[in-house]
């Protein structure tokens, strides 16, 4: 579990939440809701969103571009886009501190999903990501062989 992570606020601007992203080289940042206890969490896909033209969704390849075609949709203002405005609706999924590993591993499977909040209390305490459970079982398959 990662206890040095950095989170979010619904209100910050998105130009700052991408500076913290590209800053911790991280793909994910929890978003806390101080009124309401909520996690939420603010994605590169929720980022590319935003940042690249609607359009992308509906065409089957870009191959018709040339390729010093601009991509990036200038008609928004990075610095007027809340974080709450594109991850309102993603939830960090969450799980209490005294979780089994292989516990966690299964949430991540099943639901498909890179990284998880721990709680204590109802309050984020730390991150567990896809990558720590590589490393934890990859450890004690390290322990094994003879």
């Amino acid at each position: 579990m990662h206890t040095d992570f950095v989170c979010v606020r619904p209100e910050m601007p998105l130009r700052e939440a991408i500076e913290i992203m590209l800053q911790e080289d991280t793909l994910l940042l929890p978003v806390i809701h101080d009124e309401c206890g909520r996690h939420g969490v603010l994605m590169e896909v929720d980022v590319l969103r935003v940042i690249l033209p609607s359009y992308l969704d509906n065409v089957a390849s870009m191959d018709f571009l040339p390729d010093e075609c601009p991509v990036i949709d200038p008609g928004k203002s990075l610095d007027e886009i809340n974080v709450m405005d594109i991850a309102g609706g993603s939830k960090l999924h969450m799980v209490s501190e005294d979780t089994k590993v292989l516990n966690v591993a299964h949430v991540m499977l099943v639901k498909g999903i890179a990284t998880v909040g721990v709680e204590r209390d109802g309050e984020l305490v730390g991150v567990i990501r896809r990558g720590d459970l590589v490393a934890h079982y990859f450890g004690q398959m390290r322990c094994e062989e003879p």
